[in-house]
């Protein structure tokens, strides 16, 4: 995966967005402590600190080297529990 060329920030009232490379991150950042954090360090590349919010998250920690990557998980499977380990 690339670096992108360019991260906007954009407040909003109470809520910050989030444009990468010119898409929207599709969730707003709420206005709090440590929600959004820009660190520019001028001997380093410029970087973005995100805490996103969710009803639910869900981690898949795949500690195998070049593990499987499935993608992203689509719309007909965010509402289905795990499947059963074999």
């Amino acid at each position: 995966m690339a670096i992108p060329d360019l991260i906007r920030i954009v407040r909003r009232g109470a809520i910050a967005h989030m444009y990468v490379d010119g898409v929207e991150l599709p969730a707003p950042i709420p206005r709090e402590p440590g929600a959004l954090v820009v660190d520019v360090d001028p001997d380093g590349i410029p970087t973005v600190t995100v805490r996103l919010m969710a009803h639910r998250v869900d981690v898949i920690n795949d500690i195998r080297e070049g593990g499987d990557d499935d993608g992203p998980v689509g719309a007909d499977q965010r509402d289905s529990p795990p499947a059963p380990a074999s």
